[in-house]
């Protein structure tokens, strides 16, 4: 998520390939959730990142930041804070 939105924040129309790299990155970082278990913990920022998919479809980066940003908020309220691990 955070290599997205750093190419999307560099650029205010990346290209058809870009898109599509981006959302190859999105993608895979949906899989990996899928794959540790984590989707329902994370579900809101998972979520805020199939409209960033969505919206990258759509060529429409702004609309993909946007969603990602909200993705990272709520991934920044559903992780366990450094206290909460000990």
């Amino acid at each position: 998520m955070e290599a997205a939105l750093a190419e999307l924040a560099a650029t205010d129309s990346p290209d058809h390939g870009t898109l599509r790299q981006l959302d190859d990155l999105l993608v895979g970082g949906l899989a990996w959730a899928a794959a540790t278990g984590d989707t329902c913990r994370i579900e809101s920022a998972v979520h805020s990142v199939r409209t960033a998919r969505v919206r990258l479809g759509a060529q429409d980066p702004d609309g993909a930041r946007n969603a990602l940003l909200s993705a990272r908020d709520g991934l920044g309220r559903s992780l366990p804070s450094q206290h909460d691990a000990r």
